[in-house]
């Protein structure tokens, strides 16, 4: 399920707290009882977050509903501050939907960007055993276990310490993280459009440089005197005054004959009626860079293991 991650704010509180409310009816669940989850309480956690912008506190919405909240606090003390502790709390209904994962990888990307986390420490009860494992997964370790440290009516559970190092990037969860405040998705036409207009007039306004006309394609097959097909080229010009070879291919068996030549020779006599100044390409190693330098063009840069093992050539010729 996708969710939006934000920060929190104030106004959250009553939300957040009705959901710690709803999920501390069920014994075990929280340690807090529902009358000590106040919206004030809350509030003012929210309030000193937003002060002292030291932690992290946010919240996962699901269709502009609140569905999750978790913050990083750090410790107080100087020798401690290093160190930010982490709570937690997916909302009822919404719980094995992924939106604790998308949280606790949120929370994890923005304390390892910050300069003052360094550490991440967890208290959780030895029988929440899903929080365990998503904790494992995102590379939290066991550091210690309070043993028959919380009480649920007549029985005892265990408290485990966990931690999670962010000096040590090895052991933190590599998946893709969802970001905080923006989403990504395809383009729509209209989209494509206003972006293709924006960097249009970007262009006229700081460098004076015309609007690009309608791509101007040049596309051309060769066959001999039988109609048999041997190769071709593809390119595009424009009024910039610039070609570019986008692919230039002769079937094995009809090579050595001046038909690559041919065929370039004359996309570039079309370049020139257009008045285009300069034509470029990009070749690899095992391709045809030979027969481009013959043809005058020269090598302006280079991808190096590119693919692995060969290497990416970037031409260029004057007209």
């Amino acid at each position: 399920m996708s969710v939006t991650i934000r920060h929190a704010k104030i106004e959250d509180a009553h939300v957040i707290a009705n959901a710690e409310r709803e999920i501390a009816q069920t014994p075990g669940f929280l340690c807090s009882l529902p009358s000590e989850l106040t919206d004030d309480v809350i509030a003012h956690t929210i309030s000193t977050f937003l002060q002292e912008k030291t932690g992290i506190y946010l919240v996962a919405e699901h269709e502009n509903s609140i569905v999750g909240h978790a913050y990083l606090k750090p410790l107080s003390l100087q020798s401690l501050c290093h160190v930010a502790q982490l709570n937690i709390v997916v909302h009822h209904a919404w719980q094995k939907k992924g939106v604790g994962a998308q949280l606790l990888k949120t929370l994890i990307e923005q304390a390892t960007a910050s300069s003052s986390i360094e550490k991440i420490e967890l208290n959780v009860r030895a029988s929440n055993t899903p929080a365990i494992a998503l904790y494992k997964k995102m590379g939290f370790q066991e550091e210690g276990r309070l043993k028959n440290r919380v009480k649920i009516q007549d029985r005892y559970i265990d408290d485990i310490l966990m931690a999670l190092d962010l000096t040590n990037t090895s052991s933190i969860e590599t998946a893709p993280l969802i970001d905080a405040f923006f989403n990504i998705a395809p383009a729509t036409t209209d989209e494509l459009a206003k972006l293709d207009q924006a960097i249009t007039n970007f262009n006229i306004k700081t460098a004076a440089i015309q609007p690009l006309a309608e791509t101007h394609r040049l596309d051309f097959s060769v066959k001999n005197q039988s109609g048999e097909f041997l190769g071709g080229i593809q390119a595009n010009l424009a009024n910039w005054g610039i070609l570019y070879i986008e692919l230039l291919f002769v079937f094995e068996q009809y090579r050595h004959h001046g038909i690559a030549s041919l065929l370039l020779k004359h996309v570039e006599r079309i370049a020139c009626s257009h008045k285009c100044r300069i034509a470029h390409l990009n070749t690899f190693d095992f391709q045809a860079k030979d027969f481009y330098l013959k043809h005058g063009f020269s090598i302006f840069g280079t991808l190096d293991n590119v693919p692995e093992g060969h290497r990416r050539y970037y031409m260029k010729k004057n007209l």
